[in-house]
């Protein structure tokens, strides 16, 4: 068997694991499913495992550990986000882990919660839950993955966190979901009109003909 060939099933390579082939690319080498100590699966070329060229997700050029990481904004969000659901001596914990919200196994490390977000876009941004009835999920980890979790976390400012309460109406528009007030905002529909048609069974923000107008 040619070197590109190889099985490396169940092998480690740094932080992650090759799981099973995929295929091949354009140059014929063979593709491999694989997932990383974050929780984070990916495809990448076996050689490029082998070689060392790929030895995580990505994560490990965010995983400060002993340079850092521990004093960024963002490792205090995510500690933030950590307290709310498991801490039970946390302020806030009665209305997050108290009433059943956690973190999806993916977001229990720093490292992946900074992949998937990314750093803050600005100072004035803080972590948002889309839906809050849902946990804080990313939508890739394994957990994620088996339970058909949707990604339902994003920075998001202030005016956008006073939109998003229990009682908030969201909108999926091509399998995007907002608060129907941010719709409103991107639309152009005011948020009166958009109300009624769903009250009428309409979809807001989709074209209906002049007589439903």
């Amino acid at each position: 068997m040619s070197a590109h060939r190889k099985d490396i099933s169940g092998r480690r390579f740094g932080r992650v694991v090759a799981n099973f082939s995929t295929g091949k690319n354009a140059k014929g080498e063979l593709l491999w499913n694989c997932t990383c100590n974050c929780g984070r699966t990916f495809v990448t070329r076996g050689s490029a495992l082998r070689t060392g060229q790929c030895t995580s997700c990505g994560c490990a050029r965010y995983d400060f550990g002993f340079h850092g990481g521990t004093n960024t904004p963002e490792y205090q969000v995510c500690r933030g986000m950590w307290g709310r659901c498991y801490n039970a001596n946390a302020e806030c914990y009665r209305n997050y882990g108290g009433r059943g919200i956690r973190c999806c196994e993916g977001f229990r490390s720093f490292a992946h919660f900074l992949c998937v977000l990314g750093r803050r876009p600005t100072a004035k941004h803080t972590l948002e839950r889309i839906n809050n009835e849902g946990h804080y999920s990313c939508s890739e980890c394994p957990e994620c993955l088996r339970l058909c979790w949707p990604r339902n976390v994003r920075w998001a400012t202030r005016k956008e966190q006073m939109r998003n309460t229990r009682k908030t109406t969201f909108v999926t528009v091509d399998g995007v979901m907002r608060p129907l007030a941010e719709w409103s905002d991107l639309t152009g529909v005011p948020r009166n009109t958009a109300k009624y048609r769903l009250k009428q069974g309409v979809h807001p923000f989709k074209p209906i003909n002049a007589r439903e107008s």
